[in-house]
């Protein structure tokens, strides 16, 4: 007796492109590594960073700088110790799987606006914090940035790449700025670097995901001296994020940095917020879990708040002509 012959089925698979499928890459990592580390939280991943002490990240975002004044976007870190710690390489590969995401959805989005907020120590002195309304294009890189808090209130600056004999235009704030031309400043120049630790070149958060990257790949070749902490559902300024906390053996290692806290938004991946500490006279490791991080050793503090980038900017945003601006006045 001879069995009636099946139909065969035929299922169209969708066609993935190779971001989506790097994209659904670093996802599967994350599913997989919180599954394996929820069932023992405390593990730690073979070949672990040694030198360095890793310190419980508990309630170091809650004693990092936050902007006075009362500001609503500004960003307001709180720790919450719900979800389970990774350390050691799996922290550092995770870390750099989700900055290459970041990367690839910020190479995706030609411009956004956003508020920024910084605090830097500039010549051995830490400047007062800052918050400015921020624009940014990517292709031709151009910054727009106007100072709300902090510093010259209503100043304006302006840069784009190729214009200008590539240098930024300012506008002072007040009403001297009112009675003063527009400068003509050189983004590298003494001028310029007196209230900055980096040029205006390389600010946005693509140029802080490059940069995070590169640290990144160096820490990867470095067989001890450094320790990295990887810890989800920690919040700042309502968001909830990833934080990856990286501390430095000693000066040796790096001679700038002791301590770097990283704030990645869980659904976009981008550094929301950045806080870097340097070495105090002590130096060395932090003696203990507890060991604080205070504003005496604060180097650099940068947050995103508020972020927009759902739409286009319109071209005279990055036009000193804009009737919204000072520059011709």
């Amino acid at each position: 007796m001879r069995l009636p012959r099946l139909p065969r089925l035929r299922i169209a698979l969708p066609c993935v492109s190779p971001c989506t499928k790097a994209n659904g890459w670093v996802i599967g990592l994350f599913a997989v590594t919180l599954g394996v580390i929820n069932w023992n939280t405390h593990a730690k991943s073979a070949g672990a960073y040694r030198g360095a002490v890793p310190p419980q990240i508990g309630d170091v975002a809650t004693h990092a700088p936050v902007p006075a004044g009362g500001n609503p976007h500004a960003p307001q870190a709180a720790a919450v110790s719900t979800g389970p710690k990774i350390d050691g390489k799996l922290a550092l590969r995770l870390k750099q799987a989700l900055m290459l995401d970041a990367r690839s959805k910020l190479q995706t989005i030609p411009d956004y606006a956003a508020t920024f907020t910084r605090q830097e120590r500039v010549g051995g002195k830490l400047l007062a914090r800052e918050s400015t309304e921020l624009k940014v294009r990517h292709a031709p890189f151009s910054v727009y940035m106007k100072w709300n808090e902090g510093g010259d209130i209503g100043r304006e600056l302006l840069f784009v790449e190729g214009l200008n004999d590539n240098r930024m235009l300012v506008k002072k704030g007040g009403q001297v700025g009112e009675m003063l031309p527009t400068f003509k400043v050189d983004p590298s120049g003494e001028l310029a670097m007196k209230e900055s630790r980096y040029p205006v070149t390389t600010s946005g958060l693509l140029k802080l995901v490059d940069k995070i990257i590169d640290f990144g790949n160096r820490d990867a070749k470095l067989e001890e001296g450094v320790a990295v902490q990887f810890l989800p559902d920690q919040k700042i300024d309502g968001r909830m994020c990833y934080v990856i906390r990286t501390d430095y053996d000693c000066a040796e290692v790096d001679p700038d940095y002791r301590t770097s806290l990283i704030f990645a938004d869980k659904v976009t991946a981008l550094p929301l917020c950045v806080k870097n500490y340097g070495w105090s006279d002590r130096c060395g490791a932090p003696e203990s879990a507890n060991d604080k991080l205070t504003e005496d050793t604060l180097i650099e503090f940068y947050a995103f708040t508020g972020l927009r980038y759902q739409s286009r900017l319109a071209e005279n945003e990055f036009e000193p002509s804009n009737g919204q601006y000072r520059f011709r006045r």
